[in-house]
């Protein structure tokens, strides 16, 4: 009984301290204007998550490279080493690689974007186009408590703008609490740190908080779901043929499908290639893919 109490105040605790975090954020001016700051780190997990929708709360996924939900790390089974690369090919890339084991994970990625079109001090468009570019240093770790498991993650952040260079750090949480085939899941993502550019200006990171739960309705189909703060709801589902794994997703907000996404994967031994397609209702498709070796 009292080990169920701590895993209910550990889940509650991060929900309200994301929900905090989040209206802190909102309601907070930053001194600085610039554009993408902090896109990186709400970049899609991996690529199995990326084909199922974007869902991660509840769902372990190696290919992920570290930016998930961190308390999943707790139900890695072996190591894996993964690289993935993700680009909608005329605007954006992200790279990645990193390490997993049970309980932690090691991860480095960069990203690159163009033809952002910059706004002024009251988010008017300016007519100027910017480029960036981003990198982020993830160390996870996770701890098992009984049925659940809390994580955390480190982030170290780079931005390199036209006119300006920052950098700072970050902080993600997660719950996860696994009842047989039903894991139930939480994360809040950048809950502290700012950033700071050399011309002595400051931007916060925008938080992110999710709820979600992955099934396995049978033992080769598993449904998974996760609900946004923001009012976005990702669904997605895996259907497992022997060596290959079928995928597809959505989301969706206020009744709109923002997303529709699609994938596959394979092993071949040790090694894993997962490959995802998401089609934006306002932004061009985005491809990813992802090679891991397990071990």
């Amino acid at each position: 009984m009292h080990r169920r109490n701590l895993i209910v105040f550990l889940f509650v605790a991060l929900a309200v301290a994301g929900l905090a975090t989040a209206s802190v954020a909102s309601a907070a001016e930053p001194d600085s204007n610039r554009p993408y700051t902090g896109h990186l780190l709400l970049a899609q997990p991996g690529a199995r998550a990326a084909a199922m929708g974007g869902v991660f709360c509840a769902l372990d996924d190696p290919s992920a490279v570290g930016l998930w939900n961190p308390a999943c790390l707790a139900y890695v089974t072996e190591q894996n080493v993964a690289c993935v690369v993700s680009s909608r090919f005329e605007s954006d890339f992200v790279l990645g690689a990193g390490y997993t084991r049970p309980g932690l994970g090691l991860a480095i990625f960069s990203a690159g974007a163009w033809d952002i079109e910059a706004v002024d001090e009251f988010g008017n468009p300016t007519g100027a186009f910017l480029s960036t570019g981003e990198t982020a240093l993830v160390g996870a770790g996770a701890l098992r408590l009984g049925p659940a498991s809390v994580g955390a993650s480190v982030i170290g952040y780079w931005n390199q703008l036209a006119d300006a260079t920052g950098q700072g750090f970050t902080a993600d949480l997660g719950v996860v609490y696994a009842a047989g085939p039903v894991r139930l899941g939480a994360v809040a993502k950048a809950v502290v740190g700012r950033i700071s550019y050399e011309d002595d200006t400051v931007d916060g990171f925008d938080p992110y908080v999710a709820f979600g739960a992955s099934a396995d309705i049978v033992e080769n189909f598993t449904l998974a779901a996760d609900f946004e703060a923001s009012g976005r709801l990702k669904v997605g589902g895996e259907l497992r043929l022997r060596k290959v794994a079928v995928r597809a997703g959505s989301a969706v907000r206020a009744g709109q499908v923002e997303m529709v996404t699609a994938g596959a994967g394979f092993g071949i031994g040790p090694v894993h290639i997962d490959y995802a397609v998401q089609t934006h209702s306002a932004l061009a498709s985005q491809h990813s893919v992802c090679a891991s070796v397990r071990f």
